[in-house]
């Protein structure tokens, strides 16, 4: 924009003609254009320089804004007690950009799936789950995570882990072949402790299940997990950002239902395996002695 243009549009380099979500920042108005229309008009433009008539070629668009304040946002929140009142916190959030299959109606169904599981009689923990559909996971003043743990204070010294499920489900599609692998995408697992607890039971899980984990476990937990850092206990996702990320293309046809399946398995093995670990174990850190 600093050497005189007036807008810029972005050709978004995927199948069909896709809506996506602009993140391109460019300091002034910016245009995403799908992949259709952007082959168009790169077309037009080269076919008017071939014919010497660059300069008449006009494009007019129109952008409409609107500023939405006054607003409120919900977290949905269940809780299956526990022995005792030691707490595991499992989110996903519950908002989305267009369909939102894989971001994140996946994780959303995982929870609910969880839910259901560990509600059932004589499947009884150690530890109390809290199960958080959070909200305004794409707006900064709603995030539901962040209200969550300034509304439920007391939560803080009795939460051991926390947990978020967010795109957990993804089918593998290669970006620019555009074909579709027969797994799921495989993803980043971030363990903000790297508590070695917790990466010997993530990889009992991957061996057990199949979910399909990048084994180089980081530290790194983006997302609604930093709506939880003021409880201090230990975070743990597994995350990915697809071709189809915050796209038009984000529909229920991208998701795997063995995935949602193995998902199911491998969250519900973790909680388990953490609910009857000693709090010490839970929280230790890489190096620690």
């Amino acid at each position: 924009m600093g050497r005189g243009a007036v807008a810029v549009l972005n050709v978004i380099e995927q199948t069909g003609n896709m809506h996506i979500r602009d993140f391109s920042n460019c300091d002034g108005p910016c245009f995403n254009i799908g992949t259709a229309d952007g082959a168009f008009l790169v077309a037009a433009m080269a076919r008017a320089a071939e014919a010497g008539l660059s300069d008449a070629v006009r494009v007019e668009l129109t952008l409409e804004t609107e500023t939405l304040t006054e607003l409120t946002g919900h977290n949905v929140v269940g809780v299956v007690e526990g022995r005792t009142d030691e707490t595991i916190i499992v989110n996903a959030h519950a908002d989305g950009w267009f369909d939102a299959a894989g971001d994140n109606a996946d994780g959303l169904a995982v929870l609910l799936a969880m839910a259901r599981h560990f509600a059932e009689p004589g499947r009884e923990l150690d530890r109390t789950l809290v199960f958080v559909a959070s909200g305004g996971h794409h707006s900064r003043g709603l995030n539901g995570p962040s209200n969550f743990t300034a509304m439920n204070p007391e939560l803080g010294e009795k939460t051991v882990l926390v947990l978020n499920l967010e795109h957990v489900a993804q089918r593998a599609i290669r970006p620019g072949e555009w074909t579709v692998d027969p797994t799921e995408q495989p993803m980043s697992f971030g363990i903000d402790n790297e508590s070695p607890f917790l990466i010997d039971v993530g990889r009992r899980g991957m061996a057990r299940y199949g979910f399909n984990l990048n084994p180089e476990f980081r530290a790194a937990v983006p997302g609604d997990l930093g709506g939880y850092r003021s409880f201090g206990a230990p975070r743990v996702q597994a995350i990915h950002s697809g071709p189809m990320y915050h796209a038009s293309g984000d529909v229920l046809e991208t998701i795997s239902a063995p995935g949602l399946e193995r998902a199911a398995r491998f969250y519900a093995f973790f909680v388990r395996e953490t609910a009857k670990a000693p709090r010490e174990e839970i929280a230790s850190r890489a190096g620690a002695e």
